[in-house]
């Protein structure tokens, strides 16, 4: 899962709504979560770890009338604003990054950010380590709410856990605010023939929407209607019962407890899980991602522990 395709569906949550006919109400205009008119801001606050971090920021929101994405790598000016990137140093290897878009044109639909640092490792503002909790409630942001994602922050209009995922069930984005995929469907199935014909002649991602749910395969609605998941998320707390044997770690550390950190994916897209031991009184640096202190397992590797 990348940031980029969650992005995105923070990006057109709300843009058109069920039934997607232009002649609704509700599609006169477009009313996204977090859209910045003239004069309006919205800034992100959040920690990173590093000596010296290289941090990147790209703003990205929605052309309104187009239905078009944008991005602008800030910081500086660009056509509807400004983007502006402080770096505060609060102590040895901790810094504080602020993102700021202002708004000086043309309206900004569900503006939002995702950051990027080279050389640092982003803390968690819902559950920050807590040798780092009181730094991390000084983070005050402004109608944007940062998430990690990867080596990644989302910082959405909306509210989102760590690491969020798209359900492998949906077959794109429906773009209704709060969207529950398998009632639109069915209520897109419904339409009468002279609502989906008005659907199909505006065109643009009404239509595709459209287009997509009458293509379902056969099954394929069965699929949306629930799935049973075993989650291990960060934050759960893991007994360790190596199979692989990849050297002589997987030994010494069977049977230990620990804590999931984060979900990494390899190159060939498989999943590895991100893990701190109890019994290591440098855990917090694992943590935080120092080598050393954090160790890699597959699901089938871990036991979960209540």
């Amino acid at each position: 899962m990348t940031v980029e395709a969650l992005a995105r569906a923070v990006l057109y949550e709300g843009y058109t709504l069920y039934p997607y006919r232009s002649s609704a109400p509700k599609n006169a205009r477009r009313l996204l979560i977090g859209t910045l008119e003239a004069s309006e801001e919205a800034e992100v606050r959040c920690l990173v770890v590093g000596e010296a971090p290289r941090i990147g920021a790209t703003l990205r929101y929605l052309d309104l009338d187009s239905g078009r994405e944008e991005t602008f790598d800030g910081p500086g000016m660009f056509a509807r604003g400004q983007v502006a990137i402080d770096v505060e140093r609060r102590g040895d290897a901790l810094h504080r990054v602020c993102a700021r878009v202002v708004c000086t044109g043309e309206a900004l639909g569900a503006a939002h950010f995702v950051l990027r640092a080279e050389g640092g490792e982003w803390v968690s503002q819902i559950d920050p380590p807590k040798n780092l909790a009181d730094e991390a409630r000084l983070c005050r942001s402004r109608g944007l709410y940062p998430v990690l994602v990867g080596d990644a922050v989302l910082a959405a209009p909306i509210i989102l856990g760590d690491h969020p995922a798209l359900a492998p069930e949906s077959h794109g984005d429906l773009f209704d605010a709060t969207e529950i995929e398998e009632i639109l469907v069915l209520r897109i199935q419904t339409l009468t023939e002279a609502e989906k014909a008005e659907i199909r002649a505006g065109g643009g991602r009404a239509r595709a929407i459209l287009e997509r749910v009458e293509a379902l395969e056969p099954g394929a609605l069965e699929a949306m209607h629930g799935a049973w998941r075993d989650r291990l998320a960060p934050g759960a707390r893991v007994r360790i019962k190596p199979k692989r044997r990849a050297d002589a770690l997987d030994l010494v550390l069977a049977g230990f407890a620990g804590t999931i950190v984060s979900r990494e994916e390899t190159i060939d897209g498989d999943a590895l899980y991100c893990v701190t031991l109890d019994v290591d009184p440098g855990k917090d640096l694992g943590a935080h991602g120092f080598p050393g202190h954090r160790f890699f397992f597959g699901k089938d590797e871990l036991e979960r522990l209540p």
